[in-house]
This record gives structure tokens, sequence and C-alpha cells, in this order.
């Protein structure tokens, strides 16, 4: 528990009637997402991209950070909107958790309240891998052909632990109860709501058209912002329970250094939050502390972050090269609330503020109170602006790309070096009414490019990274959905004879889409053979050589559409 001094402000919310909690311990969980060329650090604190004595957020993964390092982002979330008599409502996470100041905890809000137990509880992740769900998917037909019912303790873990609602294995899996509401996505076999693994339901993500996808790895969280007094942003809580998502893929391409985020904002506050907005406030150190600049494309909803120039940006560090260096991006894809009434692109403000002190940024300074937050949050606070846009009403810093030179219609932070030092920016979305229990859910997926020639790097390989990404992103991940309808399309496919000899004959697949998988698997499960990309529609095997003795036996070919053909065989 906390200190006594809190009990007069716990006092005054259990007499309001609303949002009643007791204070929560901050959150310490933290854990990495590394499935691809890119090594993160996730906080239930509210902060992303946050690691223990490195920097969070690191591309390529297997740097060591030194000082030197390049591609480091570091962010939290903040969120802000009105009560119905017009009362701000605000929190932010910016460096707190060293500080000892917090504005999140871990954990659901039950009955609109909150406490240590089930904070401590929710200070946790929950992983799971495209590996674990295949295994788990492979069982679940390896045992609706035996007509048999999938035995629990053959579930992979981290599929029973999944907190899918009405998960029956929860409890035993955690330790605790599963309370609060319907949480994570799952694919969901019978429609009816519960998740039930030996059903045939499995962790996934459900795309913009409503399919369902499996990335290489995802991440699951929950916190809110009741658990105590807000004591970075000194804002008044908003009453919102966040559910947090992180995935990535490992694939060739940009997505390999790209990782995926999906928030979902509940109001859980018993009253309204009217323009209620989402954003991410993000320090970039590409090189040394303080040498990062950034710029945003209002098109695309992409923020950027660049290094300023190539004199004294590397640490003094003479095995850095002094020419080309990464630029990295934050991409806000799509948000969508629970009316579908959001009518605005995705990122509808970029605002940025000095961290320096020196007297010169006067203009533009850290926030210390909820308004000060919330001017950068709105877009309200124009900050320090060049000579040609004193005077200009924008809500977007920074418009133009660094390579951008013409004085009078462009505005970059490169052409400006002395009066953006050290600067945090501030992305977020438009405003959106949330009622009780309604939602805000925002995806968005960083960037990476690398060998970017400075000073004033052009943005076009971003920029088309951006582009590819959105594509994949709006044409709901296709090469990565799950199929759910067992064999789409069983084709000719053939395997005879069967029943089969072990000894002295050849058993014959016939009918193959060609560059299809195939996997024989005995009846516990275990893959005994295997072979990718068969390169021709026939394909022949020895008994002998693959099967250890008589009995049944499962063959599943997976053709490169999606389809799935699966058949017993009996060794005899």
């Amino acid at each position: 528990m906390k200190p006594h001094h809190y009990l007069p402000h716990v006092l005054m919310i259990l007499l309001s009637g609303v949002l009643k909690a007791q204070d929560c311990e901050p959150a310490t969980a933290i854990t990495t997402l590394e499935v691809n060329n890119v090594r993160s650090g996730l906080s239930t604190s509210g902060t992303l991209w946050d690691l223990p004595r490195e920097m969070g957020y690191v591309v390529p993964k297997d740097k060591v950070y030194d000082g030197s390092d390049l591609g480091l982002l570091y962010a939290g979330i903040w969120m802000a909107g009105f009560s119905p008599d017009g009362e701000l409502k605000l929190a932010a996470k910016k460096y707190g958790t060293f500080q000892e100041k917090v504005d999140y905890w871990p954990g659901p809000i039950v009955n609109g309240t909150v406490n240590n137990q089930s904070c401590s509880n929710w200070d946790r992740f929950f992983s799971v891998s495209k590996d674990e769900i295949q295994r788990h998917k492979d069982l679940l037909i390896q045992y609706d052909l035996l007509n048999e019912p999938y035995p629990v303790h053959l579930i992979p873990a981290a599929i029973k632990a999944w907190p899918g609602n009405g998960n029956p294995y929860f409890e035993t899996e955690n330790g605790f109860l599963l309370e609060g509401g319907s949480f994570t996505l799952f694919y969901d076999k019978n429609n009816n709501g519960i998740y039930e693994p030996t059903l045939g339901d499995y962790p996934a993500i459900q795309t913009q058209l409503d399919q369902w996808m499996i990335p290489d790895e995802m991440v699951y969280w929950v916190f809110n912002d009741i658990g105590g007094i807000h004591r970075e942003s000194n804002g008044k809580k908003l009453g919102v329970e966040v559910h947090a998502l992180a995935y990535g893929f490992s694939q060739p391409g940009h997505l390999e250094n790209s990782q995926f985020f999906k928030y979902k904002v509940i109001n859980k506050s018993g009253q309204d939050l009217n323009d209620f907005r989402f954003g991410l406030w993000v320090d970039s150190e590409l090189s040394c502390r303080g040498n990062s600049f950034a710029g945003c494309d209002t098109a695309r909803s992409l923020s950027f972050y660049y290094t300023p120039d190539v004199e004294g940006i590397n640490c003094n560090n003479p095995g850095v090269d002094n020419d080309t260096f990464p630029m990295l991006g934050v991409d806000f894809l799509g948000v969508k609330v629970k009316d579908g009434d959001y009518t605005f692109r995705p990122m509808e403000v970029f605002s940025y503020y000095n961290n320096s002190s020196n007297p010169i940024f006067s203009g533009s300074y850290p926030p210390q109170t909820a308004m000060e937050h919330f001017v950068h949050l709105d877009g309200i606070h124009p900050g320090l602006l060049p000579p040609g846009y004193q005077g200009t009403n924008t809500k977007f810093a920074f418009p133009s790309p660094p390579a951008c030179f013409n004085t009078d219609s462009c505005w970059s932070m490169c052409l400006y070096p002395s009066y953006y030092y050290d600067a945090s920016t501030i992305q977020s979305t438009g405003t959106s009414h949330l009622g009780n229990l309604d939602y805000m859910e925002v995806d968005f997926v960083s960037l990476y490019t690398t060998d970017i020639t400075f000073p004033c790097p052009n943005t076009s390989e971003l920029l088309a990274i951006s582009d590819e990404i959105q594509e994949v992103y709006d044409t709901g991940f296709q090469p990565f959905l799950s199929n759910q309808k067992g064999p789409l399309v069983p084709g000719n496919i053939t395997v005879s004879p069967n029943p089969i000899s072990i000894e002295n004959m050849q058993l014959n697949i016939k009918g193959l889409k060609r560059f299809s998988d195939l996997k024989i698997y005995d009846v516990s499960g275990r893959v005994l053979y295997e072979v990718a990309s068969i390169p021709s529609s026939e394909f022949y095997i020895y008994p002998s050589t693959v099967f250890p003795s008589k009995g049944l036996y499962w063959i599943k070919i997976s053709a490169p559409d999606g389809s799935v053909f699966t058949t017993k065989l009996a060794i005899q």
C-alpha cells in the first residue's frame, strides 16, 4: 500500500461514488518483443520501448547500447477528454517511472474500482508465438480425425493462459480469476463468445476486413489510470482501461524491421468522455542524447525521426560512419470507435516541445500541469515557429521533408537547428465522444530504414515503406491470415494405397498444388516427417523409412494459398 498521506484523496474518491479505487503500487513488469530485427521493451506502466539500463527500442536488435547506438526510441501513452460538466481529464506518461511519478497502473477496472492485489496480479504480460498456435491447431486436427476429445494437458501453456473471455483454464494457469469483462481477441470457432481451446479456439487478431490473422509473436497486457493520483501529469483521472497488444512478423523485407501495436481504450468512468484524444509521446535518440530531429507527413499520419547533422553526433566514436544513419518512423495506421463515427485521418495532431532549459526555448517547454500537457495533445500550442510561420495556425509541426530548403514555404527542424534542440514530440488522433463502456482503438506501426544520406535527409524511402505497410494493413494482412475453414480446396489430392504395408510398397501422393508443405504425425501429435515446398504435383514415400511401426497416422498438406488437406493413413 502507498503511505497514509494518500488517505484524504482516497476518501474523496470513495465519497464521490465514481471510480472508487484503492491505491496500487507502481507497475514493475517489463518484457521484450524481438521476434524479428527489432528489440523493444514493453512495460505495464503506460510506457513503450522501455528496457532497464539500456535504450528500449533498438534496430538492429543485436546492438548493445554503449552511447553510440543507432535507432533508439522511448515513448509513452497520452490521453485526454472532458467530463459532461467540462472538467479536463488527462493521463500522460513520460519519464515518470524513473522519477517515481505514475499516471497508469496494471490491470482492469472491475465494477468501477481497482485494488492493489488486482494491480499486482495483472502486472504481467501474456505472450504467444505462431509456433505454439500452429502446434495447437495441428493437435486439434488430429483429435478431430480420431473423433476423440482434445486432452487439456496437451494444450500449449501460453494458449491455456491467454485472457480470452470465459477461459476455463485462466485461473489455474495464472493464479487469479479473470474478472472485469471481455479482454483480448481470439478466434472463436463456434461463435459463442467464450474462449474454449479444446473446442478449436486460439489467440488471433481480427484484421480490418474482419478476418483472422496470426503474427509470429504477440504480447498482450492491460492497464488503467485510476490506481492512484496522477503525479506525472497532475491530471484528473479519466477512468479508462487500456488493452494493449504488440506483435511482429519474422518476414523478409520491411516487416522484418517493424513492430505493430493495437491500443483499445475503454471508458469505464461511469460517465461520458467528450472530445477524447489518444496520443503517443516520443523521445528519440538516434545517436547521442539530444541529437535527434523529427518531422511529420500529414497525408500518411506518419512521424519520423532522424539525425540533424553528421558533425559531432557520434559521441566521439570513430567506428560510427558519419555519412549514413537510420531514419525511424511511427505510422498511425487506423482508428476505430465503438459506433464507427470516427471521421478523421488517424493522426490529426503533431506537436512538440523542447527539453532544453536555454532561455531561447522559453516558447516551448516541458509540460508540468494537466493543461500544459493538453495543449500539446490537442495541437493548440504552436511552440517556436520559424519566421515564415509566425502567426500561422497549424496543428502539424514540421510538415516539410528535411530536404526541403525553401525557407519561405518549408518548415522542418533541419532548416532551423538552433530553435529545436532536444525536442520531444506528440502525435494524436482526432476527437471522439466515448459514452460509458465505449472504446477507441488505435493501430500504429514502427518503421525503419537505413543508409539515409545526411544532413537534411530525403524521406522518400521511409514514405515508400509507410505506403507498403499501410496497404498490408488496409488489405487485412492477407499473407498472414489463419485458415479457419479446414480444407478450403481439397482438390484432387489422393493418398494411395491406404491402408498400406510398412514393407516393400510405395505411398503415392498425387494432385498436390506446387510448393505445398507436407507433415506426418503419430497419434500423440509428434511430427514424424516433414518436407517443405514440394515443387511438383506428386510425391512418393517409402513407409519403412518414415513409420516406426504399424498403426494409425495423419497426413497434413498445406498449400501456398492457405488451403489444408488432412487424411488418416493406416499402416499394416
